[in-house]
């Protein structure tokens, strides 16, 4: 009987597996992925990465998880250096919603990524819409209507946007509209 992972051990085995997955993941999909490319992937044996991650589903998860969290932190780590509202706004926005785009055509089956049926995938879009919530509570805005549902509805147009766009030039230029519209509804705080 294989011997268990020390805990060193599995925590680095851990991430080699989460980085080599998101590879594996966004080049053949959810799909078409199967637990033995995942671990050949990621130079482990399957038993070790059933160790590791119970079900593809997990691993799914820990992939989405980790891409979502250095999105937000890259924006955290941008957010000081944009000036307003709006400025912030169109490159948050814009980046989140071109960036999948630009994958996308890239690797079509990397669609997977983005699929609300994965909840993990749904997280992702709960950590954007926390994101933009500071980011508009930040600027001292005031709305009618309670800023995450304003939020949310804002990260929401976005995913369909991407359904009307032609192209990533196309959905920057829909995105920019958007946040636009969206501006209109927030008033300064007095």
């Amino acid at each position: 009987m294989p011997k268990k992972i020390t805990q060193i051990g599995a925590e680095a085995r851990r991430a080699a597996a989460v980085e080599a997955a998101s590879v594996v993941f966004l080049r053949y999909g959810y799909a078409r992925t199967t637990m033995a490319e995942l671990a050949a992937a990621a130079n482990l044996s399957r038993p070790t990465l059933y160790e590791l991650f119970a079900s593809k589903d997990d691993l799914f998860a820990a992939v989405i998880n980790q891409l979502s969290q250095q999105t937000i932190q890259q924006y955290r780590d941008m957010q000081p250096k944009l000036r307003t509202l709006r400025t912030k706004l169109q490159h948050f926005c814009g980046d989140w919603a071109t960036h999948g785009l630009k994958l996308i055509e890239r690797h079509p089956d990397a669609k997977d990524l983005f699929d609300l049926r994965f909840p993990a995938v749904r997280q992702m879009y709960e950590d954007f819409i926390r994101f933009l919530i500071e980011v508009i509570s930040d600027e001292n805005r005031s709305t009618s209507f309670p800023t995450e549902k304003v939020a949310r509805n804002l990260v929401f147009s976005l995913r369909g946007l991407k359904d009307a766009a032609s192209d990533v030039k196309h959905m920057e230029e829909l995105v920019r509209l958007q946040v636009d519209v969206f501006l209109t509804t927030l008033a300064p705080r007095e």
